[in-house]
């Protein structure tokens, strides 16, 4: 179980101060009140239960109330309210709000101890039916939403039948304006060296282009939900796009592209691409090329459980897509 905590109040490390790493807990992490819908929107989208603890030291009754509104209707995350000034004049309805723990200035003075979180998360176990004691299995969870781990990578794969992939929609921006500056040749081979670009990035980690069309395409990856072979290769192809802009694009300019990430399931074919009807390619290309803005790369929340723990904070949530939740990467000197 996750453990974060919110406060402005300098403070706020000292009502933990006996807590020690162990393996109830992941964290504590802490972050300023400012960062609480962003990081709890977050933690929503990971799927794993999590506990936070918010400070209402530097709140309003008003700004209390309307953080509780927002966390009652998150998945996912439980609650606790940290009340150094005993400000809170009905504690019960708290409980009633969604909130499972209260520690006023009484319990502040002896800390909040791992015994008392245990206790927390006995209430959350046995009142709630919260399982908080494993991290859920993502191969389990996989299948529960349809998704179907590819064991063997491409050599299980026949083409004619439906299997699960990671999905990577690519595509360079401001299309007509090189249509316009440079000479068609030129313009070609530009474009087949950016494509070299792409192939050989993805290649090393079990991607493959599958659609093309001069200014990008479709790439696939074997869905494997323990592996993070991936997002490690898109990762680093975005961050190393400046290097290729250097030494090794043939444009005249810097380029601009976006990419999305998805996950789903959809009828391998080698020939004949544009015949395969599936809603998951269908979402990818709305995504990439209605939604995505230049220069970005996105994940759906369909990719964002399966990223590796050390990237996921280097992705916010960006505005909802046709009832999905999507997640913006923060580009470096962006």
């Amino acid at each position: 179980m996750d453990l974060l905590i919110f406060s402005d109040n300098c403070q706020a490390h000292d009502y933990f101060s006996s807590f020690r790493r162990n393996k109830f807990f992941s964290g504590p992490a802490y972050y300023s009140l400012n960062e609480l819908k962003k990081r709890v929107s977050l933690a929503e989208i990971k799927n794993i239960p999590t506990l936070i603890y918010l400070d209402r030291s530097t709140l309003s009754e008003e700004e209390t109330t309307s953080l509780f509104r927002f966390l009652s209707r998150k998945r996912g995350i439980y609650w606790g309210l940290i009340d150094p000034q005993n400000h809170t004049r009905d504690i019960g309805a708290l409980f009633h709000q969604g909130g499972v723990d209260y520690a006023g200035s009484s319990i502040l003075q002896d800390v909040i101890s791992l015994k008392r979180l245990k206790g927390v998360q006995k209430y959350l176990h046995e009142y709630r039916k919260v399982i908080v004691d494993n991290p859920p299995d993502k191969e389990q969870a996989a299948i529960q939403n349809d998704l179907t781990p590819v064991r063997q990578g491409w050599r299980e794969i026949v083409p004619g039948k439906e299997y699960t992939f990671f999905l990577m929609y690519i595509e360079l921006d401001d299309r007509s304006e090189m249509e316009k500056k440079y000479g068609s040749s030129n313009l070609a081979v530009a474009l087949n060296s950016f494509r070299d670009y792409v192939e050989s990035s993805i290649q090393p980690y079990g991607g493959r282009l599958w659609i093309w069309s001069r200014f990008g395409g479709i790439a696939l990856f074997p869905f494997s939900p323990n592996s993070n072979d991936f997002i490690c290769s898109v990762f680093r192809m975005r961050l190393f796009k400046e290097l290729y802009d250097v030494e090794a694009s043939l444009f005249p300019n810097f380029i601009s592209l976006r990419i999305v990430l998805h996950a789903g399931n959809l009828v391998y074919v080698k020939e004949n691409t544009g015949q395969v009807i599936s809603d998951t390619l269908n979402s990818l290309f709305h995504l990439g090329q209605k939604y995505a803005e230049k220069g970005n790369l996105y994940v759906t929340e369909e990719v964002f459980p399966y990223l590796p723990v050390r990237l996921k904070d280097y992705f916010v949530p960006a505005a909802d897509f046709d009832g999905r939740r999507i997640l913006r990467m923060k580009i470096p000197g962006y």
